[in-house]
């Protein structure tokens, strides 16, 4: 499996992992916009870009920063359960905490980074609002192969 998918499956699996983030719908391709109206959260986990350090020898392992996007959306998100603000930032914040729980995904990666966050109150005119977490990911892969 190549460190991007392996990267992915991980961070799934922490999600995943019991208690899950959300008892709801988890998965790497989500159509927000169809999303049947009795779900109201959900998570979906993607890789976003992914840039190699420049300076390296030749034929040596190299080391990347990936982008892991985690996007939380949560339907009627004007107030989060269990306390004030948005339901989104809510969910958000419970996936934050579990990924920094463990910030080398099992010895995978050398570090998962704080996100860089952004939030929409109105995702795509639905009654769904979304906080977007991008996650930097520092791994390597070995040399002449995109593999671990």
């Amino acid at each position: 499996m190549n460190a991007f998918d392996a990267i992915l499956e991980a961070v799934m699996s922490t999600l995943a992992r019991s208690p899950r983030v959300t008892e709801q719908i988890l998965d790497e391709d989500i159509d927000v916009a169809g999303m049947p109206e009795d779900v109201t959260e959900c998570v979906t986990v993607q890789l976003g870009d992914s840039d190699p350090e420049r300076a390296g020898i030749l034929r040596a392992p190299i080391d990347w920063t990936s982008q892991i996007v985690v996007s939380c959306y949560a339907r009627v998100d004007s107030r989060g359960a269990g306390g004030p603000g948005r339901a989104s930032r809510q969910l958000q914040a419970k996936v934050y905490a579990r990924l920094m729980e463990d910030i080398t995904l099992g010895g995978l990666v050398h570090e998962v980074l704080p996100p860089a966050l952004s939030s929409d109150s109105d995702q795509a005119d639905t009654r769904i609002g979304s906080c977007v977490g991008i996650y930097p990911v520092r791994h390597r892969t070995a040399a002449g192969t995109l593999e671990i």
